[in-house]
């Protein structure tokens, strides 16, 4: 299984996470606990030294994902790995737990409320 792409249904409810190495990754899936695709990215990795730190419940995964991703990268100057085409990021600022958690968790949160309602207007429409 390659360690790029979804996990479960990209599209639809699900978790974004974040996961620390030394890099962070942040990802997500649809297949409860979010532990079983920390196994399958340690099996992929080789080690067993990775974390999940925090996981986010998410509306619609792919695009909390991207939300999230951005922000880090915006807000806190993390930097996405150039060599491979995966989710993880150089934390070359330092940045806590604490402080990559408090920019992701409301990154989800604001991607969530524009879901909801994007689907209220919807079914308002219809």
């Amino acid at each position: 299984m390659a360690e790029f792409g979804y996990s479960g249904s990209a599209k639809g409810k699900g978790k974004v996470y974040l996961l620390k190495e030394v890099k962070y990754k942040i990802g997500c899936t649809s297949r409860p606990p979010p532990h079983k695709r920390l196994k399958e990215i340690c099996g992929i990795r080789g080690h067993h030294g990775i974390v999940i730190v925090e996981t986010f419940p998410a509306e619609e995964m792919n695009g909390a994902e991207t939300a999230a991703q951005k922000t880090v990268e915006a807000n806190l100057s993390m930097r996405k790995e150039t060599h491979t085409a995966t989710d993880w990021f150089e934390n070359p600022s330092g940045k806590t737990d604490n402080e990559i958690i408090e920019c992701v968790g409301p990154a989800v949160n604001d991607h969530n409320r524009q879901e909801i309602e994007k689907r209220e207007t919807e079914m308002q429409l219809s």
